[in-house]
Parts: structure tokens; C-alpha cells; sequence
């Protein structure tokens, strides 16, 4: 698993070569990277998809509307069979969730900004 606190991915600002060194990463790593958990991705709604995509993996985001910054993006191997699927968005956290029957696993990853504590109890909850 490789975790990134990225802050910004955004395809269309003045970061959108960091997701390129992301892409190039993974591809000439040597040891297969199963996922990939990025923090503070920066991505919104009218981010599509195929904008934020990294070859051979499959995307799972939970974008934080109406603010800057904040958000987390799980990206899984093609390879594996996401069977279930959890994303929560709050004003100040993010979560996404995803498990991988074949290999009964759970990946997770959390964005908690620096100003919640109680909505973030409420997340683990």
C-alpha cells in the first residue's frame, strides 16, 4: 500500500503534474502496489473520473463540496474484485472504504481536517 498526503491532485490547477509522478511511480516500481490512499486529493464533483485516473487501477473518492482543499481517494489494482464500497463526506472529514473479497481485506483511508474532533467521532462511529 502506498499512502500520499497529496495535498492537491487537482487535474485542472497548478499541482496536476503531481498525479503524473504518481502514474510514472507505480508504473516502474518493481513490487506491484495493491493501492494506493491519497489525503487531501483536492478533487470535486465536476472532476471526473477519467481525469484522476491512474492506468491499471480502479478509483473510489469522497470529494469535499463547498471548501478548499481536504478529500481522499482510494485507488485499487484492476486486478482485484471490489465487492463492497463506503464513502462519507462530512463538512470537515472524509472516508472512503473498500473490501477485497478475494482477499479478505478492508482498505481504508480518512482525511480529518485540523478543526474537527466531534464530527470526526461521529465518522468512527
Amino acid at each position: 500500500m502506498l499512502l500520499l498526503n497529496a495535498r492537491s491532485l487537482n487535474p485542472g490547477g497548478d499541482t496536476c503534474w503531481k498525479l503524473g509522478l504518481i502514474r510514472d511511480y507505480v508504473q516502474n516500481e518493481k513490487t506491484p502496489i495493491v493501492t494506493i490512499a491519497v489525503t487531501e486529493t483536492w478533487f470535486k464533483g465536476y472532476h471526473s473520473d477519467a481525469q484522476v485516473q491512474i492506468p491499471g487501477y480502479d478509483v473510489f473518492r469522497s470529494d469535499r463540496a463547498n471548501r478548499v482543499g481536504g478529500g481522499c481517494a482510494l485507488y485499487v489494482q484492476c486486478s482485484l474484485a471490489v465487492s463492497d464500497t463506503t464513502c462519507f463526506a462530512s463538512k470537515d472529514n472524509n472516508m472512503c472504504a473498500v473490501y477485497v473479497g478475494q482477499i479478505n481485506t478492508i482498505y481504508a483511508v480518512v482525511y480529518r481536517s485540523e478543526s474537527s474532533v466531534a464530527d470526526f467521532q461521529s465518522l468512527m462511529d
